[in-house]
């Protein structure tokens, strides 16, 4: 019998995002750019559950600006010390699941009316609405949280 090599998460399954739109943005300078195992879970089911429905429904470009961050390219963005997008020294604390997006063709007070239907359907607690930046933040942290800026 011939077994054949499944990947655990499928990105090639999603149609409107690639697993390299989620790793850190550092370009190399201080990590390897690569998804670590644990965050790349996260990612996935970020992606598959909220981000591919949402983009599918607003029928319009998604783009990344931040999901996973080595720690030095958190710090030097002004992140902070246990945000959302790093991994933890003490991975029981909380895991990898920030992302940052916007979609440059709506504006952006439509999209937030789209990611608050569609919020139920990962089980995203952290919301943020950055109006002046025209981007969104969302996260899985085990409470829920919202805030605009």
């Amino acid at each position: 019998m011939i077994m054949e090599y499944i990947r655990p998460y499928d990105w090639d399954a999603l149609q409107y995002f690639e697993r390299d739109e989620f790793e850190c943005k550092c370009g190399g300078q201080y990590c390897d750019d690569a998804l670590p195992p644990i965050a790349e879970a996260h990612y996935f089911h970020l992606a598959w559950y909220f981000l591919n429905p949402l983009r599918r429904d607003i029928n319009s470009a998604c783009i990344i600006n931040s999901a996973y961050r080595c720690p030095e390219h958190n710090r030097r963005e002004g992140g902070k010390p246990r945000s959302y997008h790093t991994i933890p020294e003490d991975p029981r604390m909380q895991h990898p699941s920030a992302v940052d997006f916007y979609f440059p063709r709506k504006r952006l007070i439509i999209v937030e009316s789209y990611v608050m239907r569609h919020t139920g359907n990962a089980k995203v607690h952290g919301y943020f609405y950055y109006a002046d930046d025209n981007f969104i933040h969302l996260d899985f942290r085990g409470y829920k949280a919202r805030g605009r800026s």
